[in-house]
């Protein structure tokens, strides 16, 4: 398994790791292999890759960020906040700093009417949806923008119950984050009828699909997950945000068998998968964990 996740060769007393951006030539046989946690922290600097390899020659470093992110053509950040809701940058600098690291599809999702944290109350909606429609348009030559919206689900069904769909007209598509999270109570078939008033794609943000199929053993688990997400069209936003270990699975591929079976059954059923980096400030990237995130949704996308 750490094998596959640091794409390890060896050959000879001569081992090659690469984790993340970074690829390092080993001529001497390390005495310990990074671990993933180590791996998706980014040990890209000469002095860390030394210090947790413990091993005294290294050669054949090779930075390959910038090379590595304008090398794929279809990196896709589907998961972005601005100053409308808990954001520390503008929609324009966020679309400057995509474009800078070749992105091509950038999707804004700020927090909506919600108090667990700063949102765009519906008041204000009509105003942000006019500021990313400009900027969509003044930038469409360089990049793809998409105007979503994020919603708070820990509230369901009041949640929902209290939305006017109409205000919507519009966005693009809609996050809706951590059903998971929801009591045993919660069945999915209860979101299904809130589902179809959106007249915009929906993803689900934040979500364990494990987890939320483990809440649904009775109805058939994963499998019954699967089908409801291709009945009702809904795509699933991996999130590559280190925050959220639930992902670290499904980006690295741990648990292979379990994770096998799940990508199985997302291509067998045509799922979209997007990536999020889930960014609150233009620093708040994990540019490794992020690419490697956008090549496994592109695997799945394109079978």
């Amino acid at each position: 398994m750490l094998k596959q996740l640091l794409k390890i060769n060896v050959v000879e007393q001569c081992i090659q790791v690469r984790f993340g951006l970074i690829r390092v030539k080993i001529l001497r046989k390390p005495k310990h292999i990074p671990s993933p946690v180590q791996a998706r922290q980014g040990v890209f600097l000469w002095g860390l890759v030394q210090e947790h390899l413990e091993c005294e020659t290294l050669v054949d470093i090779e930075r390959r960020e910038d090379v590595g992110m304008k090398a794929n053509p279809k990196l896709i950040d589907m998961h972005n906040h601005t100053v409308w809701s808990d954001g520390a940058n503008s929609a324009v600098e966020l679309i400057e700093d995509a474009i800078e690291k070749n992105i091509k599809i950038l999707g804004f999702t700020d927090h909506f009417n919600t108090s667990k944290c700063p949102s765009i109350s519906p008041e204000q909606l009509s105003l942000y949806i006019q500021e990313i429609v400009s900027l969509k348009e003044k930038y469409k030559h360089k990049i793809s923008v998409l105007i979503g919206i994020e919603i708070n689900s820990i509230l369901f069904p009041m949640s929902f119950e209290n939305l006017s769909f109409n205000q919507f007209e519009g966005i693009d598509f809609v996050l809706i984050e951590c059903i998971d999270l929801l009591s045993d109570k919660f069945r999915l078939k209860d979101l299904e009828k809130y589902l179809n008033r959106f007249k915009c794609k929906v993803g689900l943000a934040h979500t364990d699909l494990f987890r939320l199929g483990t809440k649904h053993e009775v109805e058939g688990g994963i499998g019954y997950v699967v089908d409801f997400m291709k009945r009702n069209n809904i795509f699933w936003d991996i999130n590559s945000n280190s925050a959220y270990e639930c992902f670290d699975n499904i980006i690295y591929h741990q648990n292979q068998e379990e994770i096998t079976e799940l990508f199985e059954k997302l291509i067998k059923n045509q799922i979209e998968i997007t990536v999020g980096s889930d960014k609150h400030s233009i620093d708040d990237i994990e540019l490794g964990r992020f690419i490697t995130a956008n090549e496994l949704a592109g695997y799945i996308n394109s079978k």
